[in-house]
């Protein structure tokens, strides 16, 4: 029924497909037409939606295509909401490095200088772990996170989770010292709680104060843990069960993996360019010495043909033709999305679908669109 649904909804969803131009210069037809296309093949029993923000020097555009809610056939629009999952994280980053610039703590400042004791005690290593550490995953902290946790979650979407919670079974995991990289969730919980042992206030409230307000990012919320409401418009964050039957996991918690994502964060595609794109033109920081610190990653394991570099609450991809792009990923319960920014050309892509795969937005969305954008014509 599903597949049918779909099928019958993707010509309309093809005729949906919409563009802007954002003060950019008008979309290219023949550009417009293929990035429908990649929309369009991106859909499917499993992804009901996808959608697709790009901009740069050659245009603007605004696509999605799929259904928004499967219940009701609702045809996705291209500035349906979302949740971010971890691209919250670069937002997290961004205010620790404003920190910084304040005097608030150093980058070096291990955690006991910066965190109280009864929240770190169960880290073996603490007085070792730096904040850069923890910014860029090379702490050793193990990931709480696990597919038990994200059952109870889904299981139980009302269910209010703490950040001390989520320290906690890290801390009751095996343990590595400090040095290599290893993505771990459990830094950035802990970066949200120096966030509000600096300000004394919450890590939502400060990059609501520091980020959303300044530019502008209406469309973009953090909402406070209790709070499941989502404003329409919105597309419904889908996950299969064994049966590979669709359920609608959009309302869990926003303190489901605290200030590491999840689903603390909704937002647009259209909103997670404009931030991407003020951040790495060096906007939302007082010294271009504090981008370029952010800038400086350590190795991660090459994805694919693709070498790997994480920076502090950025990721860094560079081709084999030396070509970069800079940004994050990030999957959630239902929501996948990423965000590249390729400074040469100016050019911001922001992908995102109602499913959780994030490999699939970037090799069947952001990619793709990347290659058509870039084309000679």
């Amino acid at each position: 029924m599903l597949r049918a649904l779909l099928k019958s909804t993707l010509f309309i969803g093809c005729l949906l497909l919409t563009a802007c131009n954002d003060a950019s210069p008008p979309p290219e037809p023949d550009a417009l037409a293929e990035l429908q296309k990649i929309l369009v093949d991106a859909v499917g029993p499993t992804v009901p939606a996808a959608q697709l923000y790009a901009a740069g020097p050659n245009g603007s555009y605004r696509l999605a295509a799929g259904l928004r809610d499967i219940a009701v056939a609702q045809p996705a629009g291209p500035n349906d909401r979302i949740r971010a999952g971890s691209m919250v994280k670069t937002l997290v980053a961004t205010v620790v490095l404003q920190l910084v610039e304040e005097g608030k703590f150093g980058l070096d400042a291990p955690l006991p200088m910066v965190l109280p004791d009864a929240v770190i005690a169960g880290l073996r290593y603490r007085a070792d772990i730096t904040v850069r550490q923890l910014l860029n995953h090379t702490s050793g902290l193990p990931e709480f996170d696990s597919p038990e946790l994200e059952l109870a979650a889904a299981g139980d979407p009302q269910r209010i989770w703490s950040s001390q919670g989520f320290i906690d079974l890290a801390a009751a995991r095996a343990q590595q010292p400090p040095g290599a990289h290893a993505y771990s969730n459990t830094n950035y919980v802990l970066l949200g709680l120096i966030i509000e042992q600096a300000t004394g206030e919450s890590w939502r409230h400060a990059i609501r104060q520091r980020i959303l307000l300044p530019l502008q990012l209406a469309d973009t919320r953090l909402p406070e843990p209790g709070d499941i409401s989502i404003a329409e418009p919105y597309l419904r964050g889908y996950v299969p069960d064994e049966a590979g039957v669709l359920h609608d996991i959009s309302r869990v918690d926003p303190s489901m993996a605290g200030a590491a994502g999840g689903h603390a964060m909704i937002t647009t595609t259209t909103e997670l360019a404009r931030f991407t794109r003020a951040l790495l033109r060096g906007e939302l920081f007082r010294d271009p010495a504090t981008l370029a610190s952010m800038k400086a990653v350590v190795p991660a394991e090459p994805r694919g043909e693709f070498e790997y570099g994480y920076g502090l609450g950025l990721e860094r991809y560079r081709f084999p033709d030396g070509t970069e792009f800079w940004g994050h990923g990030g999957s959630t319960a239902g929501y996948a999305g990423a965000t590249l920014y390729f400074p040469e050309r100016d050019l911001v892509i922001v992908a995102a679908h109602s499913a959780s795969d994030l490999l699939e937005v970037y090799f069947r969305l952001a990619l793709p669109a990347y290659q058509v954008l870039t084309a000679p014509r």
